[in-house]
């Protein structure tokens, strides 16, 4: 009994602590530990998402506290929300060349902003491969799976049209 009560105390502080902080509000696409989606519901006692799969999904506020959280639309308010993928290749593809092509995959990608215009990072080099990040704004953040999906078909279709193979070499 006396473990219910403090955690059903625990998560009424938290409640009060989360009303106050603010760091979201109902409709806003946020990320909490493993979980994504749009908060639907505020308690003092938990917060409910619904997740792009349509999962509803119910989060006490201790862990709400206790937990990261990112709050996409917020970030995407007042500026824009720089979104990321990589793509791994082999040395025998120059840089240049898969730079282009993931542009030209991001640039085809709808609700990607032209301005400020996408970018490519090559990030790491192993003994096989190098590792190429497309950089890319975005504002609809409530669409990000849908953007992810077209995105990333995309730089597939962009790569099958230049013949070059996505395999990365072992």
């Amino acid at each position: 009994m006396a473990l219910g009560s403090t955690n059903l105390v625990g998560n009424a502080v938290a409640g009060l602590v989360l009303t106050y902080m603010r760091p979201f509000q109902i409709g806003d696409r946020i990320k909490i530990a493993d979980t994504e989606g749009n908060v639907i519901e505020k308690t003092p006692f938990v917060i409910k998402i619904r997740t792009p799969k349509m999962e509803e999904i119910t989060i006490p506020n201790t862990n709400v506290l206790n937990s990261a959280t990112i709050n996409y639309s917020a970030s995407a308010q007042n500026t824009t929300l720089t979104i990321y993928t990589t793509v791994t290749l082999g040395y025998n593809t120059a840089a240049s060349e898969v730079a282009d092509i993931l542009i030209n995959a991001a640039t085809k990608t709808r609700h990607i902003l032209t301005k400020p215009a996408p970018y490519v990072l090559h990030r790491t080099m192993s003994d096989a491969c190098i590792e190429h990040q497309i950089n890319a704004s975005i504002t609809e953040v409530n669409k990000l799976d849908e953007i992810y999906s077209e995105l990333h078909r995309n730089i597939q279709e962009q790569f099958r049209i230049a013949n070059i193979d996505l395999t990365t070499p072992n």
